[in-house]
């Protein structure tokens, strides 16, 4: 009798440790974030007019500088603060580690369909004659209402190269050879290609979501001078009235 009972206790430890082990397993691939406090949103003010006197008889040269808001784009920021956990199925932590700068990849999504994180590949930005006509380089600037030459479309904005790699899920490596299209947001208000960099992937299954991915930094001067760990944008067509809902995903290494 004793010695069934340590072969039942045996076995529920084992049970108990595979548990554990498939929890940690599953969590190798970008997982949704346990929460997200959105702030207020902020776009450039309305410009007042300048005045200029007009006198009969005058013809005067004017050069005129102007700012328009882009109609494609929402952009993102703020700070992520993380936690490797090791947790059961009912989010029942054994153990956990708090990581108060972390590094890794947030991603947003624009579908709340399930993506295949071992299918992602980097969006094409030259062949238009890829295989998943559902994210073409054309197709994608259809849905965000831009023409093939627009100065802020997604080949304009998306056009730099990036040093070094990432890896997404535990499969996936993007490379210097993927043939990813990079851009770098702003720090302190003007240009920077060293932070703050994003670029497009898409799961080359068949829900064919397009992937907005930006390397998270460690408390790095953004567009506004403050300390950031993310800075990001997103397409959307601001000529339709109904918002881009995006699902966010975060990657912790």
């Amino acid at each position: 009798m004793q010695v069934k009972k340590k072969v039942i206790t045996l076995l529920l430890l084992l049970v108990a440790i595979a548990l554990l082990t498939i929890t940690a397993y599953a969590q190798s691939q970008p997982q949704g974030p346990t929460g997200i406090s959105e702030g207020l949103d902020e776009r450039r003010p309305t410009a007042d007019p300048i005045s200029v006197q007009a006198q009969a008889g005058n013809v005067t040269a004017l050069k005129i500088n102007a700012t328009r808001i882009t109609n494609r784009w929402q952009g993102y920021y703020g700070n992520i603060t993380g936690t490797i956990t090791l947790d059961d199925a009912d989010n029942n932590t054994l153990y956990s580690w708090d990581l108060l700068s972390p590094e890794g990849e947030i991603y947003a999504v624009n579908d709340s369909k399930s993506v295949l994180w071992s299918q992602v590949i980097c969006m094409n930005m030259t062949d238009p004659t890829t295989a998943n006509v559902n994210v073409t380089l054309t197709a994608l600037e259809n849905s965000l209402g831009m023409g093939s030459n627009d100065v802020d479309g997604v080949n304009e904005t998306f056009n730099n190269t990036r040093g070094g790699s990432f890896t997404v899920g535990s499969s996936v490596t993007i490379g210097d050879d993927s043939g990813c299209g990079w851009t770098s947001l702003n720090v302190n208000d003007g240009s920077d290609e060293v932070k703050f960099n994003e670029t497009i992937l898409t799961d080359n299954g068949s829900n064919h979501n397009v992937i907005y991915a930006a390397i998270l930094e460690q408390d790095q001067q953004g567009f506004q001078g403050s300390n950031l760990d993310f800075q990001m944008i997103v397409g959307d067509n601001g000529d339709e009235i109904e918002a881009t809902e995006y699902y966010f995903y975060v990657e912790l290494s």
